[in-house]
């Protein structure tokens, strides 16, 4: 199953990105891959790695031997990722979140900006505060969150905290003429939905540390990490709609990979 998921040409490229220019210590390609994600993808220790792989009949390195192919694979597993990322067709949709409240005629979807100077020690920085309207449902779901907070025995609620409950508000120092209010929130909305990847990364694929000292090996392990995301996002997407004959249409599989389905 994991290979049915990674991308074609996987692995000659493992020997055209030098991570497999000889798999001496390895029963094959395969096995190297799946060494190499038991100690990136499970936590195993370079020893405890050796010592499973043993057993299992993938490889028969020393824990030293391990580490060098990690470095090694660095190209390899970027490789991946960048192939992962591309075929995945991902793209940032635009959204009609502010139609529920333009429907009701509060003006929301249309967004305002003001020049601003923050003052500091010894500091002025100028720049201008760009905002809009949330929708109905965003609203009440911060005024909830307000609310509780007050309840828990936080700060009396002001009114002011409630009226600004309305909106969303960016500072930013890039000028208007390059960038309209409208475009910086937009990027504010994509910088947001980075965030909650890290966020599920840190989470669900243990991204909050990095046990390595070197900058070879820290990259290769992150690319690592990335690439095992990446096929579980992959099998997710792939389970999402299950077919009664068990398999996709090709030329229904090619529109919807254009589309990004």
């Amino acid at each position: 199953m994991l290979l049915g998921l990674l991308p074609r040409q996987w692995e000659q490229q493992a020997i055209l990105q030098g991570a497999a220019e000889r798999t001496r210590g390895f029963e094959s390609i395969d096995a190297l891959l799946r060494t190499l994600l038991l100690h990136i993808g499970k936590g195993y220790s370079l020893r405890e790695t050796t010592a499973r792989a043993k057993a299992a009949g993938l490889a028969n390195v020393s824990d030293v031997a391990l580490l060098k192919r990690l470095r090694k694979a660095e190209r390899w597993l970027q490789w991946l990722c960048a192939q992962l990322v591309e075929e995945s067709g991902w793209e940032v949709p635009m959204q009609n979140a502010g139609l529920e409240c333009a429907r009701s005629g509060r003006n929301a979807g249309t967004t305002m900006q003001w020049p601003v100077c923050l003052k500091g020690p010894g500091q002025v920085v100028e720049g201008r505060l760009c905002a809009v309207r949330k929708s109905e449902t965003a609203t009440r779901k911060e005024v909830r969150k307000i609310r509780r907070k007050a309840q828990q025995g936080g700060p009396q609620t002001k009114p002011e905290t409630l009226e600004y409950a309305h909106y969303v508000m960016v500072f930013t120092t890039l000028p208007a003429e390059q960038f309209s209010s409208d475009e910086i929130l937009e990027w504010y909305r994509v910088r947001w939905q980075i965030e909650l990847v890290f966020k599920r990364m840190k989470s669900l694929a243990q991204l909050g540390h990095l046990p390595k000292h070197d900058e070879q090996s820290a990259r290769a392990w992150l690319y690592g990490k990335l690439l095992v995301a990446l096929l579980g996002q992959k099998l997710t997407r792939l389970g999402r709609d299950i077919s009664p004959w068990g398999y996709r249409l090709a030329e229904s599989w090619k529109w919807q990979r254009v589309a990004g389905l």
